[in-house]
């Protein structure tokens, strides 16, 4: 039997109407209501970094890899970038690019692998690269051949023993690089593994390798080793620029300045979704798989559309909560990939549609809040790993 287009698409199941999801047109394509989404606050990001600035008066080198920590690597970039953020930094050339191509015209640094194939790559898109190891002469012949020399920072393994040029054996590199046409060297970084004894052992490695290459007559313009923990130290870390990550979202990196909360910082991020259902249980029925939850008596339950597909950490201990109208719920059972439930009382006044915050809080409802760093603590993982771990597809506003 021969069909012809219109047949066709009526036989397989496809509408006249749907045709616009499969032929271009001019028309806008619909978007769907999320069931969660991420809310920033760009007043809030301004503050953090203006606390920053404020502390340490070193130019800020902003540290957005990871998504710009579950935020929205594109949303935050740009944001930052119009607050007049010094340099950006990511670790996956594919995010410089991105940022880039979305208008950002402050410098961008890839911490990712050198790799000399991707030498055009970074010269079209104006892109430093931090050398730390890989073929760092094929890439020099490879930007000589264009015309322009690539802007690196050379990156030195101090003593924590992850990425880095050991610093025993940098100067020899130091000089190489110098002589090479494609090559501008303008940094040297390295990364604390904060401890604060041997902090002060790397960065006078760091220091001495400096003076060493400026005796050299290797120009080096700049010295950073500072992230987010190395603000809260001596003056000595800040050097001549700082690398904040963590803070720059509205976290502090540890316990101890948590408490402290020397910046007053302002969490950035709030993670919102909406009651997809209420349901009413007897004594002895249960909830979700393995029939994990069982009412002891009549209770009422709110089902929620997120799950750790979402990002929200699996791990959460029975004294994780969410807040819906200004109160909080515990959540009663273990989260699933797209759901979690959270009891609420009977005479609650819990509809289907009703606003849930899991990070964050509700404005003029009252002062009830929900922070990262609660969810990390009944998760039993850092703030870090919550933040990060949020899918990219949940939506950013």
């Amino acid at each position: 039997m021969k069909l012809n287009r219109r047949d066709f698409m009526i036989f397989s199941g496809l509408s006249i109407a749907s045709k616009n999801l499969y032929f271009k047109t001019n028309s806008k394509p619909e978007r769907p209501v999320p069931e969660s989404w991420i809310e920033l606050n760009p007043t809030n990001i301004e503050w953090n970094l203006k606390k920053i600035k404020q502390k340490v008066k070193k130019p800020v080198m902003g540290v957005i890899k990871a998504n710009a920590y579950g935020h929205g690597l594109v949303e935050f970039g740009k944001h930052l970038d119009r607050l007049g953020i010094d340099a950006l930094m990511v670790c996956k050339l594919q995010e410089a690019v991105r940022l880039r191509e979305s208008g950002i015209n402050c410098p961008i640094y890839n911490f990712g692998p050198l790799v000399p194939e991707n030498t055009p790559i970074l010269l079209r898109h104006n892109i430093s690269q931090f050398l730390h190891a890989g073929d760092f002469k094929a890439m020099s012949r490879k930007a000589e051949k264009r015309g322009a020399p690539i802007n690196v920072h050379i990156h030195l393994d101090t003593g924590m023993h992850r990425m880095g040029l050991s610093h025993k054996e940098a100067i020899s590199v130091l000089k190489q690089a110098s002589l090479l046409k494609g090559l501008s060297i303008s940094g040297l970084s390295t990364t604390l593994s904060e401890d604060k004894p041997f902090d002060k052992v790397q960065l006078k490695r760091l220091q001495s390798l400096y003076e060493e290459s400026q005796n050299l007559g290797i120009p080096i313009k700049t010295r950073h080793a500072a992230s987010s923990a190395g603000l809260f130290e001596s003056k000595s870390y800040y050097l001549d620029m700082v690398r904040p990550g963590i803070t720059l979202y509205g976290c502090y990196p540890n316990q101890e300045t948590r408490k402290q909360d020397p910046l007053s910082l302002r969490p950035v991020l709030e993670f919102k979704s909406r009651v997809v259902d209420v349901k009413t249980i007897n004594p002895g029925e249960s909830v979700s798989y393995h029939r994990a939850y069982k009412a002891q008596k009549r209770e009422t339950i709110a089902v929620i559309p997120v799950g750790y597909s979402d990002g929200y950490p699996p791990s959460v201990s029975q004294n994780s909560k969410v807040l819906i109208k200004g109160k909080k719920y515990p959540i009663i059972n273990t989260v699933t990939a797209n759901h979690m439930e959270a009891l609420v009382s009977s005479d609650s006044p819990v509809s289907p549609g009703d606003e849930v915050t899991l990070i964050g809080s509700e404005g003029s409802r009252g002062s009830e809040k929900i922070t990262a760093d609660d969810v990390a603590q009944w998760a039993g993982i850092s703030n870090y790993k919550v933040l990060i771990g949020l899918n990219p597809l949940v939506p950013r506003y």
